[in-house]
């Protein structure tokens, strides 16, 4: 309903269609904070549509090429009522949104917001790389390019790749840490899982766990081990974590997911050391997510599906108790 109801777009971006075509259900908002609560409210609904989409193949219900829209106001300035003119916002569109964040316009919900925009390019370059090619898109193209060839050769994935590793590092300083004394900031920790999540989602079709020089196996592997350090970092504090956002307890499976994988290779050849190691990380990683989903029912989905998945590769003397 969020196009239906133009909240995906504000002015100067409207359709050029004539005529008695609607182009919104509702009127127009009467001050600038209800343009804004509406504003907030599409990117709210465009983030549940993109976190929860990204375990999935398929589409997303909303399309970026849809969306004309300013990125959240910081929210001090919106819970006072002061909101910074047209000209010093960024929209969805603005060149380098992923890497460029005035300090004056950052807080921690934009940074989960552009967060949610790295789900979108990873699973649109996976869902769509074949069509691209076909198409002779040039994003999809290289030279001596077959449908056979590794896509990792291509300038969209190596540019993909590229905004994946720089992400965390481009965010302002005063929003390095999601921790504040004893205090967990939620949006900036799930901003920060993103990029790691969407690695995984990138390498895991090219990754091959039993090739020790495979690169894209590198990059799962380190993925999954930042993002059990995220687990590590939240452990530490006294939050409570049957209250973390749904799209955490995501990023957590793909981490087990991985972790598993490659205990099943350490099995295979009876490497102790890995064994131990790996055994104990998704002991921890099993453990995490079995505690949310004492409140969450997709978290406990999550649970399941890993301890299924762990069974299933590395035996059931290797299965985690579900939640």
């Amino acid at each position: 309903m969020a196009l239906p109801l133009g909240l995906n777009k504000c002015p100067p971006f409207h359709s050029i269609s004539s005529g008695r075509i609607v182009d919104t259900l509702l009127p127009p908002p009467e001050s600038a904070m209800e343009d804004e609560m509406r504003r907030n409210l599409f990117w709210l609904a465009y983030a549940i549509d993109r976190t929860s989409g990204t375990g999935t193949p398929w589409a997303f219900g909303i399309e970026d090429d849809d969306i004309g829209q300013f990125l959240p106001a910081r929210g001090d300035l919106f819970d006072i009522g002061v909101l910074p003119t047209p000209t010093e916002r960024q929209w969805s569109h603005t060149k380098d949104l992923l890497l460029v964040h005035p300090v004056d316009e950052c807080d921690s919900f934009s940074l989960y917001i552009k967060g949610t925009f790295l789900i979108t390019r990873v699973k649109n370059f996976n869902r769509r790389f074949r069509s691209r090619h076909y198409a002779e898109n040039p994003s999809a193209l290289q030279f001596g390019f077959t449908p056979a060839s590794d896509a990792r050769n291509t300038q969209a994935f190596k540019e993909l790749d590229s905004i994946l590793l720089s992400f965390r590092k481009s965010f302002p300083h005063h929003l390095k840490n999601f921790i504040n004394g004893n205090v967990v900031d939620l949006h900036l920790y799930a901003a920060s899982l993103f990029p790691l999540s969407c690695i995984i989602l990138l390498h895991e079709p090219h990754a091959d766990v039993r090739k020790s020089g495979c690169m894209s196996a590198l990059r799962l592997l380190t993925a999954a081990r930042d993002i059990l350090d995220l687990i590590y970092a939240l452990h530490s504090t006294s939050y409570d974590i049957t209250l973390m956002d749904f799209s955490c307890t995501s990023a957590w499976y793909m981490s087990g997911r991985v972790l598993a994988r490659f205990l099943q290779v350490a099995l295979e050849s009876d490497s102790q050391e890995q064994i131990s190691t790996l055994s104990a990380e998704l002991g921890f990683v099993q453990l995490s997510i079995n505690k949310v989903a004492q409140r969450i029912p997709l978290a406990y989905s999550h649970a399941k599906i890993l301890h299924d998945f762990t069974v299933e590769t590395c035996g059931t003397s290797f299965g985690f108790s579900r939640a």
